[in-house]
């Protein structure tokens, strides 16, 4: 009996003994996940900033993943990534901030644009917030094959990289659906294919959701084939053509509210942003 307690006392001592010798190793483990404000990874190597993990990845047709810390990073004023497919993860859109044509606007002959990202492949973004600035109505970036945005919020004007391009040809589609198709199934067909395409851009599916609905209700009261139009015209003795005249001024009311609520999104994110 004696021996077996004197080896539990040595099993438990020897137990006792590995575990503060895996210690520092755990703490060393935990401190080297950490991305201090300003590094990047990749891998499971960690770079003293985003320009140097940049510089390091391949242009050989792969994709390179670089993770982000928290922070705001930016690659203004560098061309470092032609020919790369890169992927930016950040930390979350209330921890990562990119900042797009920071620290100056002065991009003289061409305009308040973002050059970094000149001749690069694919760029993706993701878990972050995309900041164009220093001004609001800032152009984003330039030159660019696909950017990519996932689970991001974009702040400022993108008109470079087809934020606002995207948001008009859309438009216009769908005012063309919705004059020659019912509502319903515009909705059914085109709000899988459309969806996707809207976030890649950075529209938020909730302000894309809004301008989808407003636009084919648009349609459903314009000719040639308003469904409103010729159900107004079978329950009333007034002829079609008539109908057509008197609805121009709410058309003209409806189209100009589509304009202010596609360019000024906070008008319709707000309010699901504040109960979210």
């Amino acid at each position: 009996m004696k021996h077996k307690g004197k080896n539990r006392v040595l099993a438990a001592l020897l137990a006792a003994a590995m575990m503060f010798q895996m210690l520092p190793m755990l703490a060393f483990a935990a401190e080297d996940t950490h991305l201090e404000n300003g590094q990047a990874k990749i891998g499971d190597k960690v770079y003293g900033s985003v320009l140097e993990a940049v510089k390091a990845a391949p242009a050989d047709g792969s994709t390179t993943t670089i993770t982000l810390g928290e922070g705001e990073y930016t690659l203004y004023g560098t061309e470092e990534t032609a020919g790369k497919n890169l992927t930016f993860v950040g930390q979350g859109v209330d921890s990562t901030t990119w900042k797009i044509g920071y620290p100056t606007s002065d991009q003289a002959g061409y305009g308040n644009a973002d050059f970094s990202f000149k001749n690069s492949k694919t760029i993706t973004f993701q878990n972050m917030t995309l900041k164009a600035g220093p001004t609001y109505n800032y152009q984003g970036f330039a030159h660019t094959d696909t950017t990519v945005v996932e689970n991001c919020v974009v702040e400022g004007m993108t008109f470079y990289w087809g934020y606002n391009s995207a948001l008009l040809l859309i438009n216009l589609f769908l005012l063309v659906v919705g004059m020659l198709m019912e509502s319903l199934s515009a909705l059914t067909l085109l709000t899988p294919i459309l969806v996707p395409i809207a976030m890649s851009y950075g529209i938020d599916p909730i302000h894309f959701g809004i301008v989808m609905i407003l636009n084919l209700m648009i349609g459903m009261l314009t000719p040639p084939v308003g469904m409103v139009l010729f159900v107004l015209s079978r329950m009333t003795p007034t002829p079609f053509e008539k109908i057509c005249k008197a609805m121009v001024p709410f058309l003209g009311m409806c189209i100009i509210a589509l304009i202010i609520i596609a360019l000024v999104p906070p008008l319709v994110t707000f309010l699901p942003g504040v109960l979210m």
